[in-house]
């Protein structure tokens, strides 16, 4: 049984395709805020806000995710677009839940306001970040995939 693989993880390659790994990693909040950049409409806050949480995104679910994929064999490009699209919504699953929290305790506390937001507009804005996210997510592992795995031992 592998007792660290974090640091085991990355021995199975030559040490160019390591550098290469190593560099996609590095690249994925620059990238991610690239994206958000496009698809926002050029809003630069909302840019800084994804490559920020693109830093946490990718040290705390690419990494782990690539290292679980790697243990199953060659990281096809469909499975990193999966995995990327998946983790592009993270956040927003977090701010969800957290807001139904927030949401739930004002019903509970009869403090919620009478004047809320309509339902389609509440559901167009929940597209919108979702399709962010994804959109996110998914442009940042197929770049991820083409500069650290493509060509190397771990792709197909």
């Amino acid at each position: 049984m592998n007792d660290r693989p974090l640091f085991t993880a990355f021995e199975s390659g030559p040490p160019h395709a390591i550098g290469r790994l190593w560099l996609a990693f590095l690249i994925m909040p620059v990238v991610s805020a690239l994206i958000a950049l496009g698809v926002s409409g050029g809003s630069g806050p909302v840019a800084i806000l994804v490559g920020i949480l693109a830093i946490f995104v990718t040290a705390c679910g690419a990494l782990p995710a690539f290292i679980s994929l790697k243990q199953r064999g060659p990281l096809r490009l469909s499975q990193a677009l999966w995995a990327g699209a998946a983790l592009g919504n993270v956040p927003n699953a977090l701010f969800a839940f957290m807001s139904a929290l927030f949401a739930l305790a004002h019903v509970a506390n009869g403090t919620i306001s009478d004047h809320l937001v309509p339902v389609p507009q509440l559901l167009f804005g929940a597209l919108n970040v979702i399709l962010l996210g994804t959109a996110v997510g998914a442009g940042s592992a197929a770049v991820f995939w083409f500069v650290g795995i493509r060509g190397t031992d771990w792709s197909e």
